[in-house]
């Protein structure tokens, strides 16, 4: 199972909301990322953390991607969250 999805906006506070309401979007559609949702957050949070806050002229543009994987039993065999962040207009 798993998603992605980009979100863009004027500051990087807003970028992350917006990437919040997406990833619940996914959990609604998707209920076992609501296993990963957190860690999912987290770690949006720390990468657009890194990246500058654009000029007024700019935007901050998030991307999310994630999987999960499961055998018979039930059990995760796989999990994978990747953000990459940019700062578009310094």
């Amino acid at each position: 199972m798993s998603y992605s999805f980009s979100v863009s906006a004027k500051t990087k506070e807003e970028a992350i909301t917006k990437a919040e309401a997406e990833l619940s979007k996914v959990v609604a559609d998707q209920p076992r990322h609501n296993d990963d949702k957190e860690q999912a957050m987290q770690t949006v949070k720390a990468i657009t953390g890194l990246i500058a806050e654009p000029s007024e002229a700019g935007l901050v543009t998030i991307v999310v991607s994630g999987s999960l994987a499961w055998s018979d039993a039930g059990v995760y065999t796989s999990a994978n969250i990747s953000v990459q962040a940019y700062c578009h207009r310094v």
